[in-house]
Order: C-alpha cells, then sequence, then structure tokens
C-alpha cells in the first residue's frame, strides 16, 4: 500500500492488486487514520518515509515490506494478544469479514445476493428472483 492509498477525506484505504487484480477501497475508521498518521511522521523523522514511497516500506524505502515480514509482524502482534490460533495476514481479512456474534453488518465484498466459491470458481445465486433469470 502506497502513501497516496490514504483517502482521509473520503475515509476509505486504497488497495492494489487486490482479488482478480482489481483495485478495491476498504473502510478507514477514524482511530487507524489517527495511527497511521502517526506512523507517517515518526517514519518521516526517521528518513524512512517518501510522500511517493510505500506505507509500510521494507529494508530499502522505496521497496514495500516483503510478505515474509508482514507475516512475521502479525504473528508477533497475535502472540502479544494472547491469541493461540495460528494466524498469518489472510485472517485479517477473514477476521473483518466475520462481525461478532450479535452484529449483522456485512463484509462489503459479500453484499450481493450471489456468493462466489473461491475454491471452484463457481456462484451460488442466494436470491430467489435471480435465480429463475440464470
Amino acid at each position: 500500500m502506497k502513501v497516496a492509498d490514504v483517502d482521509s477525506e473520503r475515509m476509505l484505504l486504497r488497495v492494489s492488486r487486490g482479488k482478480g487484480g482489481r483495485y478495491r477501497n476498504a473502510m478507514l475508521s477514524q482511530n487507524l487514520l489517527l495511527l497511521l498518521r502517526q506512523w507517517w511522521k515518526v517514519g518521516r523523522q526517521r528518513g524512512v518515509m517518501h510522500r511517493d514511497g510505500w506505507l509500510f516500506p521494507g529494508q530499502h524505502a522505496m521497496k514495500p515490506i516483503s510478505t515474509r515480514q508482514l507475516y512475521r509482524i502479525v504473528v508477533e502482534a497475535a502472540h502479544a494478544a494472547d491469541i493461540a490460533k495460528r494466524v498469518g495476514p489472510h485472517t485479517l481479512r477473514h477476521s473483518f469479514a466475520n462481525p461478532p456474534i450479535g452484529r449483522t453488518a456485512r463484509h462489503p465484498d459479500h453484499s450481493g445476493p450471489a456468493r462466489s466459491n473461491v475454491r471452484t470458481g463457481r456462484t451460488k445465486i442466494r436470491s430467489p428472483s435471480l435465480r429463475s433469470r440464470r
């Protein structure tokens, strides 16, 4: 994710190269925006953040963090939070998509009448009116 992918006016994060190589927007909370601004400020002071660079730079400021390092960070954060389950970066996506019991909010990618089966590439139509149109 590049620094320019943070849209604080619309409170969105632009996610590039997502599923299917498409761009997506993710919600940006006020708390996360404040954390990212602190991250930016410290990174700029240390000389590792550049306006056209990565939000999470790797060993070189103009290259992104490696997938291996991201995995290590997520595992370390889970350990610090006393989460015993095996976790990885993709766990965060599933955690966001599954709200706590009692909440009915839906993940933006799973809000339509069709629900895709990622493993088989098939789509199951849940709406009776759409099912008849197939």
